[in-house]
């Protein structure tokens, strides 16, 4: 899988011009991974996904939102029952799961991401499709819905606010936890991820590409520029989600 993705990265010449962006790796992992999937246990080369699709891949991104929220890495059964999901479903059809090969000390069996950065793409691509789809700030214990489609200037001031929520977030969790999280939230906020890998997969083709990036782009600013420099790692990681957001690879 790693090397047909690096294959199509290096098909550009222009590859390696810019530090690679991780959000767009991620993504096209996330493609594969379900297009395989369709493939091998759909039996079907329908590259359009369905709507049971891209709700189970909404379920296993709140799952991982839930696992990210308690900073564990492994989940259990009644875990994803409360997701609604199917066990085959995330550990077997997904690619993206897998059952750890023992048991806990209760006796019960564990899964986990196959990587924990994977998780905490999945749940910041939860986050990121509560906000487009059905215009929710999950962050916000005051989550706000609008069932009408949101105006420009509404919208602008949601994702500043959503963002805003992610940033506070990941500040206060002092075991970095959340990092990962923020620098991928960031990412799928480039048209180039949100628009161009995912448009006619996981979002409409027709959606409206995400507004209001220059007010997010000059909180991300204000927030390094605040940043106690003596956290270098912390401060590294807040300039490489600006990197993800506004970079353009060619």
């Amino acid at each position: 899988m790693m090397a047909t993705l690096f294959e199509y990265c290096f098909q550009s010449d222009s590859y390696g011009v810019h530090p690679p962006r991780l959000t767009p790796f991620y993504v096209n992992i996330l493609i594969f991974q379900t297009n395989r999937s369709l493939e091998l246990y759909k039996k079907t080369e329908n590259k359009i996904w369905s709507i049971e699709t891209k709700l189970v891949l909404k379920q296993m991104g709140k799952l991982a939102f839930t696992m990210l929220q308690r900073n564990s890495k492994v989940f259990f059964e009644k875990d994803m029952m409360e997701c609604d999901l199917d066990l085959r479903e995330v550990t077997v059809f997904s690619g993206l799961c897998a059952e750890l090969p023992t048991a806990s000390s209760r006796g019960q069996r564990e899964f986990c991401y196959v990587h924990f950065t994977l998780q905490e793409f999945m749940a910041a691509l939860y986050v990121f499709t509560m906000f487009r789809s059905e215009s929710k700030n999950v962050l916000d214990s005051g989550s706000w819905h609008t069932p009408t489609v949101l105006t420009s200037k509404a919208q602008s001031k949601s994702i500043l606010s959503l963002v805003q929520s992610a940033v506070e977030l990941t500040l206060s969790a002092s075991l970095g936890h959340y990092d990962m999280f923020l620098r991928f939230l960031c990412g799928l906020l480039s048209p180039d991820c949100h628009d161009r890998l995912l448009g006619g997969l996981l979002f409409p083709h027709d959606a409206a590409k995400v507004s209001g990036l220059d007010e997010v782009q000059q909180l991300l600013v204000r927030t390094i520029q605040s940043a106690q420099h003596n956290n270098r790692t912390r401060l590294e990681n807040l300039e490489e989600c600006l990197r993800e957001m506004i970079q353009v690879d060619e």
